[in-house]
Parts: C-alpha cells; structure tokens; sequence
C-alpha cells in the first residue's frame, strides 16, 4: 500500500510540475491564440491554418503600411493597418493592439505625429519576432 501512495505522489508532483512549466512557457508568449483555439472547438487544423496565414500575411500587410508611410499616403497606411487590426486581436498580441489603432486613426484623420514612425517600427519588429515565435511553436 505504501509503493501505491508512493506512486501517486510521484505522479501528482511530476504533473504539477509540468503543468507548472507549460504555465510559465505560455505567459511568456508574445502572443496568445487561446481566441483561435475557442472558435476552433477543437480542430487542430484550422488553428494551425490561422497561425499560417497570420506568418504569411503580417509581413505584407505591415510592408505596405511602411510603403504608404514613406509616400506620404496616410490614408492608404491606415486602411492597411485596419486590414492587420483583427489577425493582432485574434492573435492576443496584447502589445500591438494600441499600437496598430494608433496607426489605424492616424491614417483616417490624416495626423502625423513625430511617435508615428516609432510606432510602425515596433508593429513591424514585435511582428517579426512574433512571427518567428509561432513558426517555432508550430514547427511551421
């Protein structure tokens, strides 16, 4: 009887700390697909057809935000940005969610501020490690 409660400890404590561990790789995410992984209601394909489209299509997205800012065509910038604001929401990049509705209202009311430039800067760079996370995680 002892080896019993002796194996159950053992278990109990090898799975808390895993549990532990697999906590602490999850907040230390850039990202959080935990939106994703509740509509998918289970399906393991569409979750990895979402991450998929999210590396693929983020980096064109943001290189044609940088394009219409670098011309000048603010409206353009803002409407590419409005395009990206779902795919950073549904991601839960906590991060970029204000960052991308700064350079959304920047580009409707045509305000150019002296922060608009940093800010593309970090949508563009938090981007890319993000993306090279989830290619990471997902093998892909």
């Amino acid at each position: 009887m002892a080896d019993i409660n002796f194996s159950h400890a053992m278990f109990y404590k090898q799975i808390k700390k895993k549990s532990t561990v697999e906590n602490e790789q999850v907040i230390n995410k850039s990202y959080d697909i935990s939106q994703i992984l509740s509509v998918s209601r289970g399906d393991q394909g569409f979750v990895q057809t979402m991450i998929r489209m999210f590396v693929v299509q983020t980096p064109l997205y943001i290189g044609k935000i940088v394009d219409h800012y670098e011309k000048g065509d603010y409206a353009e910038m803002g409407e590419e940005a409005h395009k990206l604001k779902p795919s950073i929401y549904a991601m839960g990049m906590n991060d970029l969610k204000r960052v991308v509705s700064d350079i959304v209202n920047a580009g409707r009311n045509n305000q150019v501020t002296d922060e608009l430039a940093d800010q593309i800067h970090t949508l563009k760079t938090s981007s890319e490690k993000i993306i090279q996370e989830l290619k990471k995680d997902y093998g892909l």
